[in-house]
């Protein structure tokens, strides 16, 4: 049998008994000590920056709107994990701690969870629970939750949180309230590359005719280097008309004979 979640600002005291007599008919085991006279997690949030959660109290078109954690997250990326806390019916406000249990699927076809982690919250690590906050101000407000960092390297492939919540000053750390949320971690943020590449091949100085063993192009000035695109040894009429250089896409070849413009 799941689980039944009921917001205490929501219900009359009323109808939460009304509820629990009727889910005792059908054989459905309700704790109702856990919206009357305690406080108790209401919800988990696991993000990235974006995140269904309560969408129906904030969106109005329904198709806009998504189960809670239904937006798939990106492996191997860090996590924020948002725990939100309520109030009982009857029972007064306490400031809550607790701890995240962080869980991988693992052995034959997946089949069992292994524990990774557990982690401590972020500071300041405590929050007052409150019987019936306002949806944008606790969504809004990152004190009003108890809020764990999970690295990276915990979030792979499918990922199992449970948080548990104790008050603030209990040396036991007995856990009043736990809460499960199952959450696929299995996206892959791949970049495939593919180059073609080319060598930049420099003309030898003893493939250039007519240089003299110091590197210098036949008939070229004292200033005149090598490099600097020498003199056309081809040129016939021996003046010596510099011929530039030119680079293609893989050696450089020379320009068709004739003086430069």
């Amino acid at each position: 049998m799941g689980r039944f979640d009921l917001e205490a600002g929501s219900v009359s005291l009323r109808t939460l008994l009304e509820f629990t007599a009727a889910a005792r008919r059908v054989d459905a085991e309700v704790d109702a000590s856990r919206w009357l006279v305690r406080p108790y997690v209401a919800g988990v949030e696991v993000t990235k920056g974006i995140q269904y959660f309560w969408a129906d109290r904030h969106l109005t078109n329904s198709d806009d709107r998504g189960p809670d954690n239904s937006v798939r997250l990106v492996a191997r990326k860090p996590a924020w994990v948002r725990v939100y806390v309520r109030s009982g019916l009857l029972s007064a406000s306490q400031v809550l701690t607790g701890d995240l249990v962080v869980e991988h699927r693992s052995g034959p076809f997946l089949g069992e969870w292994i524990q990774v982690a557990t982690l401590l919250p972020l500071a300041p690590g405590a929050v007052t629970s409150q019987r019936d906050p306002d949806y944008a101000t606790e969504r809004g407000t990152r004190l009003s939750s108890i809020n764990f960092g999970v690295g990276a390297v915990l979030m792979e492939g499918m990922v199992r949180f449970t948080a548990r919540v104790w008050p603030v000053g209990d040396a036991t750390r007995t856990p009043i309230d736990t809460w499960q949320e199952t959450v696929d971690a299995t996206l892959l943020q791949t970049l495939s590359l593919r180059g073609v590449f080319r060598a930049l091949q420099r003309p030898r100085p003893h493939d250039r005719r007519g240089q003299s063993a110091h590197g210098r192009s036949a008939g070229a000035g004292a200033g005149q280097s090598p490099g600097d695109g020498g003199v056309d040894a081809d040129d016939e009429s021996g003046r010596g008309h510099p011929r530039p250089l030119e680079r293609g896409a893989d050696e450089l070849v020379r320009a068709p004979h004739g003086p430069a413009h």
